[in-house]
């Protein structure tokens, strides 16, 4: 049997550890609440903002939508911690310097988030919450429809971490679910297509469509006047990737002619979604500020901190990015 070690012993080895000065850009708030549980969980990893820090000691940038050539000002950087699950916006030209890993947050609590907010969008049009309110304000006592779980086909676009969570999660309520995924995927009672006509065969039978993809070149405008046209008439969009999947002026072409219902949206091409956009009054867009899966600190620090290590050890961190795929 081996020697227990004393809990002195444990905090000899991470006061062993090398210090690394990381950089957190992002907001001030989230900057003090990062400070304080990396000097409990890690109290090697300093934390630094753009205003305290000296540029050419930091070794770990932990972000979220950093400008062009900021990062380029650190010249001793090693790698590169985002603050979330999309990376599209760091791999803008000039954002992060070539040759420096990109870590993505993959976190679970992240998924359950997701599976919370995708399923409220689906429940409101399942249960015809909408119909129901409206109902109230007039003090009407009326079954508006009723249409049981199992005849409505739910599809989601991108089926990987998060996306295979959300799936498995809406098949509790009894509705037929199919994903689609650049690369095929096998996932227990969902119906799982990939490439361009498995797409087009899966879109004529989907009354929900949801979108969780990564945004790359191949799936920029995804959701467009061609992809709307598929899906049966009446039918509804939920997007929680990026802004950028959805051609907004084809999705309210087609909602302005009644092909589709509604339209939930977390995520928009401009973010803050301008004041004068046409979503913000149009009835049948339901607009949310980006709000649909965020970065819980109690739940994501152990993964940022391995990360944080891994990339001044120069070994790999779990979740880096493959540049050339775009996730």
């Amino acid at each position: 049997m081996p020697p227990q070690r004393s809990l002195g012993h444990y905090w000899k080895l991470i006061n062993m550890r090398k210090n690394i000065n990381l950089l957190y850009y992002w907001d001030a708030e989230g900057y003090k609440s990062w400070q304080k549980i990396f000097s409990e969980k890690a109290p090697e990893i300093k934390v630094f903002n753009k205003d305290n820090c000296i540029e050419d000691d930091i070794d770990v940038a932990l972000v979220w939508l950093p400008p062009e050539g900021f990062l380029k000002k650190f010249q001793n950087l090693k790698g590169v911690i985002n603050l979330g699950q999309g990376v599209d916006h760091l791999l803008k030209p000039g954002v992060v310097p070539d040759k420096l890993p990109i870590i993505r947050l993959v976190d679970e609590d992240m998924s359950k988030q997701m599976a919370g907010w995708v399923s409220l969008q689906i429940l409101r049009e399942t249960c015809f919450l909408n119909d129901y309110l409206e109902q109230q304000k007039n003090k009407i006592w009326k079954t508006v429809n009723f249409i049981p779980g199992n005849n409505w086909t739910i599809g989601i676009l991108g089926i990987g971490a998060i996306g295979s969570h959300v799936a498995k999660s809406l098949t509790n309520f009894g509705y037929k679910i199919k994903g689609w995924s650049k690369n095929k995927k096998n996932i227990q009672n969902v119906e799982c297509y990939s490439g361009k006509e498995e797409l087009h065969k899966m879109l004529k039978d989907c009354n929900i469509l949801v979108c969780l993809l990564p945004l790359t070149s191949e799936t920029k405008h995804i959701i467009c006047k061609e992809t709307l046209s598929l899906l049966p008439k009446g039918s509804t969009i939920i997007n929680a990737g990026r802004g950028g999947h959805v051609n907004e002026t084809d999705l309210l072409e087609m909602i302005n002619k009644g092909h589709i219902k509604n339209a939930y949206l977390d995520v928009f091409e401009t973010e803050p979604l301008p004041k004068d956009h046409s979503f913000w009054e149009h009835k049948n867009v339901y607009v949310w500020p980006h709000v649909s899966a965020q970065t819980n600190t109690l739940t994501s620090i152990d993964q940022i901190v391995n990360a944080a290590r891994c990339i001044t050890d120069g070994l790999e961190a779990p979740n880096q990015i493959n540049r050339s795929n775009g996730y």
